[in-house]
Parts: C-alpha cells; structure tokens; sequence
C-alpha cells in the first residue's frame, strides 16, 4: 500500500469520507487564488453542525492577513477537521488539538464533507 493510499485511508476512518481524487487539492500560489463555491464542492466550516467532519479543502482568501494565522495553525488543506461547538466560538478540532476561532475565520476555512 502507498503512502497516499495509507493516508486516505486515515483520514477516511476519520471522517468516514472515502476520498477521491477529485478531492484532493492542488497547491496554487496564494495570490492567484481565491475559493469560488460555483467550482468547488466545499463549504465554509460556518455551514456546518456540531459533529460534522471533513477534510480543509482550501481558505477562501489565502491572501487574508489572517488566513496566515490559521495556517500557522495548522488549518491547511487536506487536514481532517471536526466541528466541536459553534457558540460562544467555532470550536474545530485538528488531530489532537482543539481550537477555538471566530465567525470570520470560520468563513475562510472551505471544508468537504460527505454531505
């Protein structure tokens, strides 16, 4: 089994989503690219419920000052991500690491879901 094949199925017993590789995401120059929802089967983390999981499909506005924090985070694409709680905060849990963020952040993370 490669390396690749071992990671989805990780990240599939983690999330219960076969990954595909329509799924997986290049990497694009952050100044390029910005997420459109018309051309990507991903939503923001603000769309989800408590107890959904995914995996980041990308941040709708790399270029964001603050999309720099997140991924000094460790919000990345192609990272496994499970919604917590969404009051007072967005509560998203990465691995091991749980972390709280606001409204705004949650907007630029893009994540897909089996839904």
């Amino acid at each position: 089994m490669t390396i690749t094949a071992k990671i989805k199925k990780g990240l599939a017993a983690f999330t219960g989503i076969e990954m595909h590789d329509e799924h997986l995401v290049p990497e694009l120059e952050a100044a390029e690219h910005k997420c459109e929802s018309s051309c990507c089967p991903s939503h923001p983390v603000t769309e989800m419920a408590v107890g959904d999981a995914g995996i980041v499909s990308c941040l709708t506005d790399p270029g964001h000052p603050r999309a720099a924090r997140l991924a000094a985070l460790g919000v990345l694409p192609g990272v496994p991500l499970r919604l917590v709680q969404t009051y007072p905060a967005f509560v998203v849990k990465l691995g091991f690491a749980e972390l709280a963020i606001d409204a705004d952040l949650a907007r630029l993370v893009r994540v897909i879901t089996g839904k």
